[in-house]
């Protein structure tokens, strides 16, 4: 995009193949960033994060600043550099760019440079211009040059695991069906497919885009397209569809264990594991929500097993769900949750896949452990097992708090639950259900008439 023409300006777009940086106020000490034209700020520490593979566009207006810019020039210096030293000719940084010629595109100019072999860190990144008077002005702004990027493909979501404290989204769609799956695939592997991503630091960003068709069969345990992220680490805004994923302990859709934050993600496809095995997430041992989630896998693995989370041992769980069904040999096996361990709370969820095991089975939480809550949740599917078998909850140890939560009596196939309210399938489609439910923000319904189980529909997260 073309900056509108305006006094005492500099204009610097930093694409990312769409903009993501673009304005920067010249004419005084001070800077405005935005992203497709909205402004942004800086992180707490005053910088701006710019990933080594931007195309980098510098525009500079002639406006009405003295008797018009004669010289522009831009340095990038080290974070302990002054506006003063990088005006020298010996000046220690790297010139980025000096133009003595004017190169016009409506009263503005419009030059390239690039930072692709600058060593990611810490930088300031210094304009200087000249009119033709000798006059000068000049600003400077904080940047962290990161070594990461875009995805655009499977193979440049493997990458990952050579920096892992990259900052990542995705550019689009990607589908590593034949990459992971077919003999011929670059990361088919010996039909081990994709080598999840070990101990990741930093951020990906799915921007609303999907992975299709990712496969791991590996015989370790920490399996997921995210083996085992750090507490540092953000995954959020994407959806994996048709995933094949086989591991041992602690194996999920999209993460083996998390230990950071979580948020709009989902899974589609099929899971199977040892123990603490989910949908989208085998063990969570982040203090962060999961929030905004939901997973349609069907999950299979020997105990701790859920829908959404194998074992949920820290933070809260919220507006998630799952519809896949859950089954295993073993014990603690939940339709969103395995196990939910210690104050760890979950509100406004629900699944309504069949549950099937040996012990600890409930439509919702298959052992609901010390000090818990749950809330505004519900639970649908048919729940069979041997012992401990509940319509929402398998065992409820301690008499943990249940409040305003619900199962299908009818569709479950038993009105015992430890926690919570039986109701008929006629009941579950009635908002009176629901009484102290927020159905304007967070949940809504199409009621039923009161009399046949097959008009209306369950609630469902806005």
């Amino acid at each position: 995009m073309t900056p509108k023409k305006q006094m005492n300006y500099l204009a610097t777009e930093f694409e990312q193949y769409t903009p993501q940086f673009d304005l920067i106020k010249f004419g005084e000490l001070e800077d405005v960033i935005c992203i497709d034209g909205e402004p942004v700020e800086p992180d707490q520490d005053g910088y701006y994060h710019i990933n080594k593979n931007c195309s980098v566009k510098t525009y500079v207006c002639d406006g009405e600043y003295g008797s018009g810019i004669a010289r522009f020039e831009l340095w990038l210096g080290e974070p302990d550099d002054t506006p003063e030293k990088q005006g020298e000719e010996d000046n220690t940084g790297t010139r980025l760019y000096k133009n003595n010629e004017k190169h016009e595109l409506y009263n503005w100019y419009n030059f390239d440079w690039d930072i692709s072999d600058v060593k990611s860190g810490d930088y300031k990144v210094y304009a200087k211009a000249f009119d033709q008077a000798g006059n000068t002005k000049e600003t400077y702004i904080n940047v962290k040059i990161e070594a990461a990027g875009a995805i655009h493909n499977c193979l440049e979501l493997q990458a990952m695991k050579d920096n892992l404290s990259g900052n990542y989204w995705l550019a689009n769609d990607i589908d590593c069906t034949y990459c992971t799956q077919d003999p011929g695939g670059a990361l088919y592997n010996g039909g081990q497919g994709f080598d999840p991503i070990y101990f990741f630091t930093g951020t990906f960003d799915g921007k609303g885009h999907t992975i299709t068709g990712l496969k791991i069969n590996r015989s370790v345990a920490y399996v997921g397209l995210f083996g085992r992220p750090t507490n540092t680490s953000e995954i959020k805004n994407v959806g994996l569809i048709d995933v094949n994923i086989t591991g041992l302990t602690y194996t999920g859709g999209l993460v083996g264990t998390l230990g950071g934050k979580l948020k709009n993600c989902y899974t589609t496809g099929s899971v199977t594991g040892g123990g603490e095995v989910g949908g989208l997430v085998g063990r969570n041992w982040s203090s962060e929500d999961i929030e905004n989630c939901y997973s349609e896998c069907n999950v299979y693995g020997g105990g701790s097993v859920g829908g959404l989370v194998g074992m949920h041992i820290t933070g809260k769980i919220t507006s998630c769900y799952a519809t896949g069904n859950v089954s295993s040999a073993g014990g603690e096996i939940g339709g969103l949750v395995g196990t939910n361990w210690r104050y760890c709370p979950i509100t406004n969820c629900y699944a309504t896949g069949a549950v099937s095991g040996n012990s600890k089975l409930g439509g919702l939480i298959g052992s609901l452990c010390y000090d818990n809550t749950l809330e505004k949740c519900y639970s649908t599917g048919h729940v069979s097992g041997n012992q401990y078998v509940g319509g929402l909850i398998g065992l409820n140890y301690w008499n943990c708090p249940v409040n305003d939560s619900f199962w299908d009596t009818q569709i479950s196939g038993t009105s015992y639950s430890p926690g919570g309210i039986g109701k008929t399938t006629v009941e579950m489609k009635l908002k009176a259900t629901y009484t102290d439910w927020d159905f304007s923000s967070i949940w809504d319904i199409i009621e039923g008439d009161g009399i046949n189980p097959e008009t209306g529909t369950y609630p469902w997260l806005r």
